[in-house]
Parts: C-alpha cells; sequence; structure tokens
C-alpha cells in the first residue's frame, strides 16, 4: 500500500507540472507500470543476487527481472488517484516507471 501511495503521491506530481495535462484526458489511458529489479535466489538460510558472467572477457552484469501492470488514473473529491491491482501495488517500488501513452504525443 505504501507503494501505491508513493505512486498517487508522483501522479500527483506529473498532474501539477507545468507540462500538464487535463485529468480528464489521463482518465482516457490505461497506465502501465514497470520496474526492473536484481534477480535474488535463497540458498539455505541466504539470499543471494543472481548475475552473469561473460566467459570470454570476465565482465559480470546482473540478472534482472521485470515486474510490470497497468493501472488507471481516477479524480475523487479533486485528487488523483493510480489505480491498480493490489499485486501490482505491493510488488513495485517507489522506483517503478509509470508510463502514460498520450494521444498528443
Amino acid at each position: 500500500m505504501r507503494n501505491l501511495l508513493r505512486a498517487c503521491i508522483l501522479i500527483f506530481f506529473i498532474c501539477s507540472s507545468a507540462h500538464a495535462v487535463s485529468i480528464d484526458e489521463l482518465s482516457k489511458t490505461v497506465v502501465f507500470l514497470r520496474q526492473q529489479s536484481q534477480e535474488m535466489e535463497i540458498k539455505g538460510d541466504k539470499t543471494l543476487e543472481v548475475w552473469y558472467r561473460d566467459p570470454y572477457s570476465k565482465e559480470f552484469s546482473p540478472k534482472l527481472t521485470t515486474t510490470s501492470g497497468t493501472g488507471l488514473i481516477v479524480q475523487y473529491h479533486k485528487r488523483d488517484y493510480l489505480i491498480t491491482a493490489k499485486h501490482v501495488a505491493t510488488a513495485l517500488s517507489s522506483t517503478a516507471e509509470i508510463i502514460i501513452n498520450l494521444s498528443a504525443g
């Protein structure tokens, strides 16, 4: 729920910025929510990060997993809210991306 509140605050800033669009315009579109994070694996009693290693260059890169979902923006009592499913809200953190595709560009 805390993540959902953070997303609502972010939507508030989007709606109140100088380049804002009206809530009527935003309410006509689906919002895509996405976050990439380091994949973790449990070995015994330890939680470990998962990495890839290129055998030729010996360089390491993190194995990333993507969590995503959709939502919509509504206005209630002159406040803007991002509505999404509980499993999406709890899986995302405050670093998640909110992608809004507006027909105006």
